[in-house]
């Protein structure tokens, strides 16, 4: 982490949305900061997947797409039904 810090040392994470999914966390974060020497600016916004198990972290990932963090943790299909269903129940609100 020093290392991290060293490097961009005005590096801040944002975190924009928690998912709890069953046994999995799934954190949509947004980081930035700029390089100690270069001053190039850093942007980027990353999905963070964790499996819990009793309490207790037994896996996690980053992503750069909620997609990719969903399909590691085998929820992708379950996600895209539960957003046809909410697009769905949406659709019948409008409807004439």
């Amino acid at each position: 982490m020093q290392n991290l810090l060293d490097a961009i040392p005005d590096f801040t994470v944002e975190v924009i949305e928690v998912r709890e999914l069953g046994d999995v966390t799934l954190t949509k974060m947004h980081t930035s900061g700029h390089g100690a020497e270069s001053d190039s600016p850093l942007e980027e916004t990353v999905w963070v997947a964790v499996e819990w198990r009793d309490k207790k972290v037994v896996w996690w990932g980053v992503f750069a797409t909620e997609a990719e963090a969903l399909e590691a943790v085998g929820l992708a299909e379950q996600e895209t039904l539960r957003g046809q269903k909410q697009l769905e129940r949406l659709r019948a609100l409008t409807a004439d």
